[in-house]
């Protein structure tokens, strides 16, 4: 038998001792706890049955406590008393039992799932899936199953404990899956075939942006990611985005800006006129001319249309031209036909 007090008090008048037993039989090994309220402080104190179920907890001071037993097979009730002088408390046991099972995410262990039996008793599963309650006496219990970020099909389970340990008691867990997506867009223009990357330490998934611009990626699980788009020719703004992903997003947008530039001059143009550029049909960017018809265009790499238009209007189909970057093209020139182009500052309509 082994007695343990923690605390360090001056005053320790009293002993608490006496019996564990089950159905008259004497339990040995049961830890008997000795929780107490002093004038000086807290006590806790504890004891382990003998072979014949006897214990003592000597030299305690007076004071409030209360008495219970712990051991794996068998419960205790607790028994409040007043310590004021040598006292006998013995404890009846009663048998307790498990339930156990394990937890899977299709084939796998899922570590970390909360179960509880209602009221009576909780765990949480190990890296393997595995749990057990312990404690249970004979009766109906709901286990049940809960872990953010999944979802059980069978969120509970009903069981009836009788006198022995109840196992195989299973749940089948998946992740609820979100979707994180943006739009790319360069002068608010959308900028397609952007390769965008979504990462964590345990899924990467790339996607490219299409002809609006817009980007999703779907089937993933509540997780911390970041967000990088790519493309040859650009920069972005910001980089990179962090994402704390517990419910859809779809505001992860990006500013894009192009490596190169297209530019020149539109005889007769002024700030009405704008040059527009194209990529097959899809009209991608367009830049206003300033007051001497002077036009910059900041562009990735790739072939492109330009033409001149107004109110996206194309003023002269036969000057549209192709082009092509690398390198910078800074002569890209055009002359507005007089009798389209609006009059600038200090002009006359002709």
């Amino acid at each position: 038998m082994v007695a343990v007090l923690s605390g360090s008090l001056e005053l320790r008048a009293a002993a608490i001792r006496g019996h564990v037993r089950f159905q008259n039989r004497p339990l040995p090994g049961v830890i008997v706890m000795a929780d107490g309220s002093t004038d000086e402080k807290p006590v806790t104190a504890m004891a382990t049955t003998d072979k014949n179920g006897y214990y003592a907890i000597p030299g305690l001071p007076n004071g409030e406590y209360s008495i219970g037993g712990s051991h794996t097979n068998y419960g205790f009730e607790p028994i409040e008393i007043t310590l004021g002088a040598d006292t006998n408390v013995d404890l009846a046991g009663f048998q307790v039992f498990s339930v156990s099972g394990t937890v899977r995410n299709a084939s796998a262990g899922l570590a970390n799932v909360q179960i509880a039996a209602l009221g009576a008793s909780f765990d949480f599963t190990d890296d393997d899936g595995n749990y057990t309650l312990t404690g249970l006496r004979p009766g109906s219990y709901t286990v049940a199953a809960e872990l953010e970020g999944y979802v059980f099909h069978t969120a509970s389970n009903s069981v009836t404990v009788t006198i022995k340990h109840l196992r195989g008691v299973d749940f089948a867990a998946e992740p609820i899956l979100f979707a994180v997506g943006g739009r790319i867009t360069q002068n608010g223009y959308p900028l397609s075939g952007v390769t965008v990357g979504v990462g964590s330490l345990r899924t990467n998934r790339v996607t490219l942006t299409d002809s609006e611009g817009v980007y999703i990626v779907s089937g993933l699980e509540a997780d911390s990611y970041f967000a990088i788009p790519a493309l040859v020719g650009y920069s972005f703004a910001p980089p990179g985005r962090s994402i704390l992903l517990g419910a859809d997003i779809a505001n992860t947008n990006f500013r894009a800006t192009g490596a190169y530039s297209i530019g020149g001059t539109v005889t007769n143009g002024n700030t009405k006129v704008t040059v527009g550029l194209w990529i097959g049909t899809n009209h991608v960017q367009s830049a206003q001319c300033d007051p001497d018809g002077k036009y910059t265009i900041t562009v990735g790499s790739g072939t492109y249309s330009l033409a001149l238009s107004l109110s996206n209007d194309v003023l002269d189909p036969a000057q549209k031209r192709t082009v092509s970057v690398p390198p910078n093209l800074l002569n890209a020139d055009f002359t507005a036909p007089a009798n389209l182009a609006l009059p600038g500052p200090g002009q006359k309509q002709q």
